[in-house]
């Protein structure tokens, strides 16, 4: 509901010209908003052409909207630290069928990949393991269908992770590129009680032996 009322009023400053489009209303403080209606906040003046609040407010954004691969670890002194992680298993290490990843949600489950890069780009059909970078709250309904979840990025606070306890579902989290290295229709375990993806078999496989 507040969400539809701030588009309601995003329209209405689209429509008098001091807006480029109704979703900018979310790129204003609350100040800002009531002083664009002519609310009195502090004595300040309303300011007509509300661009400028936007351009403020959208800075820190607009310097690092070119990154699409963001750290998973930064230490305190400011180093990115990369790579993969390795187990004391070395069976583990060595077994290219095995991804290594953090525990985040205990238990085993196996299942079908389905691989989103935004929560409704695709159905997720019930049973399929749920791949993704991250998740926020919009991807809450997509969990119902999900038999386990498979994150790159976000420990055991991350919105994705608390869905999935709450759900009694498998989860596992902080496995680099996992939204490229795990393909629609890979049928795959997930153990989040040890943090691992095995590949029981690979889609590309399957439709080899198809066409055989």
């Amino acid at each position: 509901m507040f969400r539809k009322h701030a588009l309601t009023i995003g329209e209405e400053f689209v429509r008098e010209g001091r807006m480029d489009s109704r979703e900018q209303i979310f790129d204003l403080t609350i100040d800002q908003v009531a002083l664009a209606q002519g609310e009195s906040i502090d004595d300040n003046t309303v300011t007509k052409d509300l661009r400028p609040w936007i351009r403020s407010n959208t800075h820190q954004t607009k310097l690092v909207e070119h990154i699409s691969n963001w750290p998973l670890l930064i230490d305190s002194r400011g180093k990115i630290i990369r790579g993969t992680q390795k187990r004391n298993n070395k069976d583990e290490q060595d077994d290219d069928n095995v991804i290594l990843g953090d525990p985040i949600a205990p238990g085993k489950i196996q299942g079908r990949a389905k691989v989103l890069m935004e929560p409704y780009e695709k159905p997720l059909e019930s049973g399929e393991v749920l791949v993704a970078r991250f998740t926020e709250p919009s991807w809450t309904p997509i969990f119902i269908n999900a038999s386990a979840v498979v994150m790159e990025v976000g420990g055991p606070l991350q919105h994705g992770a608390i869905i999935a306890r709450e759900y009694g579902i498998p989860c596992i989290s902080g496995i680099s590129n996992a939204t490229k290295l795990i393909q629609d229709g890979d049928f795959i375990e997930v153990d989040g009680s040890s943090g691992t993806v095995k590949f029981i078999k690979k889609d590309s496989d399957e439709k080899c032996d198809q066409k055989n």
